[in-house]
């Protein structure tokens, strides 16, 4: 079935065990990450379409505010692609912890080194999370 906002967008109902924390998620064509940890893996060229040969670990690397929505950036941990994907209403704590694991994970650069990093910017739609690079294949 395909969603008539993307023309390539294909609505794939199915069920899953995450591959990082071994959660049970229930599908409902719309599902693209863990309930619990949020990673995801790359199966995709577009969504929905399973076409990816890749299947590594995509993990959460940004999020960020868009339309009043949340929208989480997955990082492939095998080949480097990106992509921006809606996050539910339910999953907003998740996110704001994952985002914050993220930022203590990362070192400390220039003045101020030795102390705590920010993890939140502020942009036009609102407030970003993570790292500020584009969504896509990493260059």
């Amino acid at each position: 079935m395909t969603d008539v906002r993307s023309p390539r967008f294909r609505r794939t109902v199915e069920d899953f065990v995450c591959e990082r924390c071994g959660a049970e998620n229930t599908g409902d064509g719309y599902t693209n990450h863990c309930g619990k940890c949020l990673c995801s893996k790359h199966v995709d060229v577009h969504p929905g379409d399973r076409a990816s040969p890749c299947g590594g670990l995509m993990v959460p690397v940004e999020a960020f505010r868009t339309g009043g929505r949340w929208k989480l950036v997955h990082e492939c941990e095998r080949c480097g692609f990106r992509r921006a994907n809606r996050v539910r209403d339910d999953e907003t704590d998740a996110v704001i912890g994952a985002m914050r694991q993220i930022a203590e994970s990362r070192p400390a650069r220039g003045a101020n080194a030795g102390q705590r990093v920010r993890s939140e910017t502020v942009s036009d739609e609102g407030p970003r999370f993570g790292r500020s690079q584009g969504v896509g294949p990493r260059t």
